[in-house]
């Protein structure tokens, strides 16, 4: 079932993750720091390819998707690095903008915005891998 409805699936993570991501900074008023404006390059677009291949049902469109998810994927986790593990960045990426270890949110006392991204990601690639054995 989930390599059938792996695009479609896949198009939700991603359409959850840019809702929540404009919640977030337009309703809740927390500013997105520079690596979470990155962040939001590789998912926007997911929005918009994953919907159009799911409705579709064309998987040609997968290695370009895996590539901006796999993109989004190595920005989240330099991010949760960062955030998790203090002095990680000499160059502090996260910089400008919102301060990720102010800790905005903080689900279980360890869910945050980061972590959130990092695992919309690696959802996003499982999907798609997934997707990519699906025969239709």
């Amino acid at each position: 079932m989930i390599s059938r409805y792996g695009l479609y699936l896949a198009w939700l993570i991603a359409t959850i993750a840019a809702l929540t991501s404009l919640y977030y900074s337009e309703i809740r008023h927390f500013p997105p720091c520079n690596l979470c404006w990155y962040q939001r390059i590789a998912i926007y677009p997911l929005v918009i390819i994953l919907g159009m291949a799911a409705y579709k049902r064309d998987k040609q469109i997968i290695p370009y998707a895996r590539a901006l998810a796999s993109v989004g994927l190595a920005l989240a986790s330099y991010h949760v690095l960062e955030v998790y593990i203090p002095g990680f960045s000499g160059i502090n990426l996260c910089g400008s903008g919102g301060d990720c270890q102010k800790g905005f949110v903080n689900y279980f006392g360890f869910l945050n915005i980061p972590l959130m991204s990092a695992l919309s990601f690696v959802a996003i690639l499982y999907l798609l891998y997934k997707a990519k054995k699906a025969s239709y």
